[in-house]
């Protein structure tokens, strides 16, 4: 990401992404819509193709903390929506369910480095 600041966004920053989604490379300006810390940060973006809000929620469930990412778009153009729904919607799935299970892992390896 360019632009990326050193503390968690606050309503009205943004930051630049370069990225790959559903096999497409590209970039996007996020901004922060919603900020709830610690539990509720909402982003969103709107280029000519898409218009995208990613919610991360965060929720103690006892000694653990649930996390949930949800990611709401929608395409501009039959064509963009048609590859969306043939193609695109699979792979996005399937990156985001990957980053997340990375995230995951990384989170549990700092967290046992920290009880130690």
């Amino acid at each position: 990401m360019r632009g990326a600041v050193g503390h968690s966004l606050l309503i009205g920053e943004q930051v630049t992404e370069e990225f790959v989604a559903g096999g497409r490379q590209g970039s996007c300006v996020w901004q922060v819509a919603q900020r709830e810390a610690p539990r509720l940060w909402t982003i969103t973006t709107s280029t000519p193709q898409v218009r995208a809000d990613i919610t991360y929620r965060l929720t103690a469930q006892g000694e653990s903390t649930l996390f949930e990412r949800e990611l709401i778009y929608t395409t501009s153009g039959i064509w963009l929506w048609i590859l969306d729904f043939l193609l695109m919607r699979w792979r996005m799935n399937r990156e985001s369910r990957i980053a997340l299970e990375r995230l995951k892992a990384q989170l549990e390896r700092s967290a046992s480095r920290n009880t130690t």
